[in-house]
């Protein structure tokens, strides 16, 4: 899995010969159909995540004459998850309470039965970084 940016003036290069851009990408394994999305996404200046068959260096000297930088997508740190709740200053039933998770889930994580992934990895880096944020848009939902 790769993370594809426009990056520069270059990028304009992707509006003027799209179909060699997702060309490209078929010669690196993409679907047509999901090189079309990625093309889509990158011309509405978002990021797009593929899955590639070659090397990042390959597609990397590929892709950088459309002016697109190509990266591995992000991984969160790990995460003290007693550390972050004692410096929120809340209990083990508190924070679960105040972030959607359960009780117990918070235990086995501080206990090292088990570690916190996917999903509940990026969650509990947002909170480290924007608690705040996390309340707003659980509110949000409701």
């Amino acid at each position: 899995m790769v993370v594809l940016r426009r990056r520069g003036v270059k990028a304009a290069a992707i509006e003027t010969r799209p179909v060699d851009f997702v060309a490209s990408l078929k010669r690196h394994g993409v679907r047509l159909s999901k090189g079309r999305d990625a093309l889509e996404r990158l011309l509405a200046k978002q990021p797009a995540a593929l899955s590639v068959d070659d090397d990042l260096a390959k597609l990397r000297r590929t892709l950088t004459p459309f002016g697109i930088a190509v990266t591995p997508p992000p991984q969160p740190a790990v995460i003290d998850v007693a550390a972050l709740r004692h410096k929120l200053g809340l209990s083990q039933d508190e924070f679960a309470a105040r972030f959607g998770l359960s009780a117990k889930v918070v235990r086995n994580w501080e206990q090292g039965r088990n570690k916190p992934d996917g999903p509940a990895l990026v969650l509990l880096s947002v909170i480290a970084k924007r608690a705040d944020a996390v309340d707003e848009a659980l509110l949000a939902a409701e």
